[in-house]
């Protein structure tokens, strides 16, 4: 009898100690890759595998919500979820998340042109005619971001960016150098298209981010030390370095 307790007991406090473990609902852009993507309904990339490695070191679970990036956005601002990642700065986003440092992303934006196209693309002056490709939501570098000179046509995803242009609906697209030059090798379009000698290098690049209306806004610091203690370890860049071999 007081071993069937003490079991009952040990089952007991287990499933509380479970419950009580504090949830990370996390936002993912669901096509991002290699950063974030949902296949077949389970997320997948470098942000998700060092999402993964926070929460171990936290000992805090994750809940993975896939949604297009400008829905991302406006749940991280309201609090219905907790992180993403991948965010770039700026003072209108600073209002609602708080960045853990440092940023994470390579912070080269690049432009791909079609292959055959003859367009001269140097320098910044080069893109006031043309028609350019951006993922909706995307905040790449300024005055690029708020230039009104500059005509920008939104996609909704990575592909959709390639195929209007190789469709003749852009005549350029932009975006970051590792995402852009991985969905060109494994979808097939890189024979199609080729990389503008025109490139950007900015200060910051991508960060995780916690909502200011999150519930575990008072766990920040906790989390920001978990953060930098996976970075120093050299753990980032070692999960980023497996998905791009």
């Amino acid at each position: 009898m007081r071993t069937f307790v003490c079991l009952l007991l040990a089952i007991v406090f287990s499933s509380s100690a479970a419950v009580a473990r504090p949830v990370i609902k996390y936002g993912y852009d669901e096509d991002y890759p290699p950063w974030e993507k949902n296949v077949s309904g389970k997320p997948v990339g470098i942000n998700i595998d060092i999402m993964n490695a926070l929460a171990d070191r936290l000992g805090f679970e994750v809940v993975y919500r896939p949604y297009p990036f400008k829905r991302v956005l406006v749940l991280l601002e309201s609090g219905e979820i907790d992180m993403t990642g991948g965010l770039a700065r700026s003072a209108e986003r600073e209002a609602y998340a708080r960045y853990l440092e440092p940023s994470y992303q390579k912070t080269i934006r690049v432009f791909i042109i079609r292959r055959e196209s003859g367009i001269r693309l140097r320098t910044y002056a080069d893109l006031i005619p043309l028609r350019i490709g951006v993922r909706a939501g995307n905040r790449l570098y300024e005055p690029f971001d708020s230039d009104p000179r500059l005509m920008k046509v939104e996609a909704h995803s990575v592909d959709q960016l390639f195929q209007m242009l190789l469709a003749g609906r852009t005549d350029v697209i932009v975006g970051g150098s590792i995402q852009l030059r991985h969905a060109a090798k494994v979808s097939g379009y890189a024979s199609k298209v080729k990389l503008a000698p025109y490139t950007v290098e900015t200060q910051d690049g991508g960060f995780f981010a916690l909502s200011r209306a999150s519930a575990l806004e008072g766990s920040f610091d906790a989390i920001q030390k978990a953060f930098r203690d996976l970075h120093a370890r050299g753990l980032i860049d070692r999960i980023i370095e497996s998905h791009l071999r």
